[in-house]
């Protein structure tokens, strides 16, 4: 299929990466702030394309990749979708769960794919935890901690949220894993730093018991990403923290080992190449993408959300429907 890549240049980057190591070729590749990403194209040895409507009118593509920010993505995405092209696009695909709720019913209208994005689900540390947890080896599970901090966003201007850009990944894999989320407490830093860039800590209780807690973070010196993974159960304990070499470690009772590669940074760069992989086998035909829950992870995101406005707990909404 023709692909087309259009997005933010931060956002588009690491999916950049994937794309050159699995030699997969691109059509047209635009940025979504009015640019025509040069450096993309040049990349991927790929034509420019001015906007959105310029890489749907002139360059003949089937399916569009798009990697912009959330207040901005849910308008391309639904461009996109009534031009019947399948769409991938970077979590989360809107907002709220409404307008997810509405955009997938509108590529079920239009006949047409629509793939958010799973990336955390497909790096090889959290993938292996999953499997660990499934296996029932270590027991059930009791307390989840995770932790996500990376550079702050070069755009003071717009309206971002660590909670709904970073956070929501985070939450995704805790769904993936554990199911429902029931109710949330939450804290940030929004509004009352300045110069600081935001920081969020929020509790989930999931709908299996599993308490969580979550940390994310915008750095605001540009220092290098980390993210950590530690997975309480009866009989053991998962952890990962990308700022050791040791990966994946599983204790149980005299056993720790580490079960993926030593290389931290591999995670990354492995995540989105395996995540784009599975984009193309579903793209040609595989099993069933998991889209219903991409409207449950917003709901819990809405809930932190309100949280932290009010203050108080907050329990998650049911089913949301368009």
């Amino acid at each position: 299929m023709k692909i087309g890549l259009f997005g933010s240049e931060a956002l588009l980057r690491p999916h950049v990466e994937a794309y050159k190591t699995l030699n997969i070729g691109v059509t047209a590749a635009g940025e979504s702030n009015g640019g025509a990403a040069p450096w993309i194209a040049s990349a991927l040895g790929c034509p420019q394309a001015a906007s959105l409507e310029d890489m749907i009118t002139n360059h003949s593509i089937e399916v569009v990749h798009i990697a912009a920010e959330p207040h901005a993505q849910a308008a391309f995405v639904a461009e996109a979708l009534q031009n019947k092209l399948h769409v991938v696009c970077e979590m989360p695909m809107a907002p709220t769960a409404l307008e997810a709720n509405r955009l997938l019913r509108l590529a079920a209208d239009q006949g047409v794919k629509l793939l958010p994005s799973r990336v955390t689900r497909y790096a090889p540390d959290y993938a292996a935890a999953k499997d660990r947890l499934d296996s029932g080896s270590l027991g059930s599970p009791a307390v989840v901690r995770m932790e996500r901090v990376v550079a702050k966003p070069d755009d003071p201007h717009a309206e971002r949220s660590v909670i709904l850009e970073e956070m929501v990944k985070d939450i995704d894999y805790l769904i993936w894993c554990f199911g429902p989320v029931q109710r949330v407490m939450g804290k940030s830093t929004k509004g009352r730093v300045s110069d600081a860039g935001e920081h969020a800590l929020v509790t989930l209780r999931l709908g299996n018991g599993v308490i969580a807690h979550l940390e994310a973070g915008w750095s605001p010196h540009n220092r290098e990403s980390r993210w950590a993974l530690e997975i309480s159960c009866r009989s053991g304990m998962i952890t990962h923290d990308s700022r050791t070499s040791q990966g994946l470690t599983v204790d149980g009772g005299d056993v720790a080992k580490p079960l993926a590669g030593p290389d931290s940074w591999l995670l990354v760069r492995n995540a989105y190449a395996r995540h784009l992989e599975a984009v193309v086998a579903q793209l040609n035909g595989a099993a069933a993408w998991d889209t219903q829950s991409e409207p449950m992870v917003l709901a819990a995101v809405e809930a932190v959300l309100d949280s932290v406005r009010s203050g108080d707990m907050v329990t998650v909404s049911g089913e949301v429907k368009a």
